[in-house]
């Protein structure tokens, strides 16, 4: 398996299978996708590979209205290397780029560069300039290069397609379970632990605070049960996302709070797999209210059986 750039792939490929795409979150409607690709890939005797981008081309497009990433670009590669295909292109979303037409994009990228012998797409699948390419003109471009397209249908669950827009409204809902059902495994968070305001530890409940990288999404406001991992070890903890209404903050914050740890974690990476919500967050008109509620929360999440440690990719 292979990690390249887009100038690097032309000497790495032969013959290939190509399948295109941001795969963010790696859910289950992309597993279907790769499982298909990897087939193709196989009857033609060629790589299978996946042309995936740094950034969303809404980021330089429209980047008022670029979303909050499911996975990391890291995470998104060890997804794609978990499924086991034989070459990850990753090329640098820029003008050049969202300037091809949709002829200039097959040609130059996917024929040249890619070596396309088949395109494996989804349904929504668009490309080029504007996204003025759809199936039917990959097909028809397709046919002029003697290559074949071919569109895979959704996955469905609960009657609807799988998609990264799904998920990404069921997090920022905290609905993590329902998630985690769409993704095929817990939803992760994973950043370098930092200190914070100390509140945690005043309170009895010393946390280890994330900082996570810009344009991650984080579940809605709440207190989470969490399978952690740091310094190779798997804990139990709970994680809070909010900005501290007790204490009026105004900041979003994440603080974890892992069971049976002790010591200190600050410049360490830290991976949560989000299990369940527990509840809002909630202003308390008492510190000693915050203070028994988080008992609480503790002990709820010391009930739940050992999971397997959070990785970024199952």
């Amino acid at each position: 398996m292979s990690v390249c750039d887009l100038d690097s792939a032309k000497s790495l490929i032969k013959r290939a299978a190509v399948t295109i795409g941001m795969f963010d979150g790696a859910h289950l409607g992309h597993r279907a996708l790769l499982d298909a690709l990897k087939e193709e890939a196989a009857r033609i005797h060629g790589q299978s590979v996946v042309l995936t981008f740094d950034r969303h081309p809404a980021e330089l497009l429209r980047p008022d209205r670029a979303p909050k990433f499911i996975n990391t670009l890291d995470q998104r590669v060890s997804a794609l290397e978990a499924v086991g295909v034989d070459v990850i292109v990753v090329a640098h979303f820029d003008r050049s780029i969202s300037e091809m037409s949709p002829r200039e994009f097959f040609e130059n990228i996917l024929i040249d560069r890619l070596k396309s012998a088949v395109v494996v797409v989804g349904p929504d699948f668009r490309f080029g300039k504007n996204r003025a390419g759809n199936f039917a003109r990959l097909a028809e471009l397709g046919i002029e290069h003697g290559v074949a397209a071919v569109a895979i249908p959704p996955a469905l669950i609960d009657g609807a397609p799988v998609s990264s827009t799904r998920i990404r409204k069921l997090l920022q809902h905290g609905a993590v379970e329902d998630a985690a059902r769409l993704l095929g495994r817990p939803f992760v968070l994973e950043g370098m632990v930092v200190k914070g305001a100390g509140l945690g530890r005043k309170l009895g409940f010393p946390t280890a605070n994330l900082d996570v990288e810009p344009g991650q999404l984080l579940p809605g406001d709440g207190v989470y049960t969490a399978d952690i991992a740091v310094l190779g070890q798997a804990y139990q903890g709970v994680v809070s996302i909010g900005s501290r209404p007790t204490f009026n903050g105004t900041d979003v914050v994440v603080e974890t709070y892992i069971i049976g740890f002790e010591g200190c974690l600050y410049g360490e990476r830290l991976r949560a797999g989000f299990r369940t919500r527990l509840r809002e967050q909630k202003k308390y008109a008492r510190v000693e209210d915050l203070v028994e509620q988080m008992r609480k929360d503790v002990d709820n999440a010391s009930g739940l059986a050992p999971s397997e440690p959070p990785r970024q990719v199952h």
